[in-house]
Formats: C-alpha cells, sequence, structure tokens
C-alpha cells in the first residue's frame, strides 16, 4: 500500500531553496564586483589622461585628488586601499587598488576562494604638439570634405 506524505514538497523545498539563494547571492556579488571593476578602470583611464592632457602645468598629488574625487561620488561595495601615479616628461601613470568586501559566510558557504582584489593600471603618453597638430588638420580636412560632398548632395 502506498501513502503519500503531505511534508513532501516541504523536503523538497528545503533541499532547493539553499541553493536558489545562494544562486541569487552570487548574481547580485557578481554585478556588484563587475560594476566596482569596470568604475576603478574608468577612474584610472581618467586620471591617466587628466595627467597626460596638462604636462608641465600638473603635480602627481592633483592627478591623485582628481581620483580620489571621482571615486568617493561613486557607489562602490569595494574598498579602494592604494592609488599610485607616476608622471615623468613622456607619460603619466595610474595604478589603483581595490579589494572588493566578501561576507564571510559566503566563503565557508560557496567554498569561495578566490582572490577578491581588484587593479587597475593605466598608462597614458604625453601628446606631441606637432603630432597633434598633425593629426588635427587631417580630421578637420576630413570633416571639410564631408561637408562638400553634403552640399554637393543637396
Amino acid at each position: 500500500m502506498k501513502r503519500k506524505l503531505n511534508a513532501s514538497y516541504t523536503i523538497e523545498a528545503a533541499f532547493i531553496l539553499p541553493l536558489v539563494f545562494a544562486l541569487l547571492y552570487g548574481i547580485i556579488f557578481l554585478g556588484f564586483y563587475l560594476h566596482d571593476h569596470t568604475v576603478i578602470q574608468q577612474c584610472a583611464w581618467e586620471g591617466a589622461f587628466y595627467g597626460a592632457g596638462q604636462t608641465d602645468k600638473i603635480s602627481q598629488g592633483e592627478i591623485d585628488a582628481y581620483i580620489e574625487e571621482h571615486l568617493e561620488r561613486r557607489l562602490l561595495v569595494s574598498e579602494i586601499t592604494q592609488i599610485t601615479v607616476r608622471s615623468d616628461k613622456a607619460m603619466v601613470r595610474v595604478k589603483v587598488l581595490g579589494k572588493a568586501k566578501v561576507l564571510g559566510f559566503s566563503m565557508r558557504l560557496l567554498g569561495y576562494t578566490q582572490e577578491s582584489r581588484i587593479q587597475a593600471e593605466r598608462t597614458a603618453e604625453y601628446p606631441c604638439a606637432a603630432e597633434y597638430v598633425r593629426r588635427g588638420l587631417i580630421i578637420s580636412e576630413q570633416l571639410r570634405g564631408l561637408w562638400q560632398k553634403e552640399e554637393k548632395e543637396d
């Protein structure tokens, strides 16, 4: 004789729901991590180009302050641990290090062993004045040619 137990759905849910919640937590954590990684990479680029555009007028401390200001206005789950700016006559190099904050229980529960470090290192070279003017002239000639084509077609 077969008997159906009324609690069978409860037992199945007790096995499945923790897996579903762990999966949701992993997706949410991955989203926060990718957001922070993208923001830190972008701030490193902005800082490097900000410094490269103003060769002799700006110091390393001002570039550092510029990056910190941009990072303060962002919603980050990660913690920024170090900002390093190096500049010389040819380039500006910006390095931003961060550490993603991971809840301790997730490390034990999910077996999360990956390093939670975020690193961005970007370099921008100073533009050579002659090369900069030459490229500007080429672009302006191409734009003038496009405008002339449109006028002839009308």
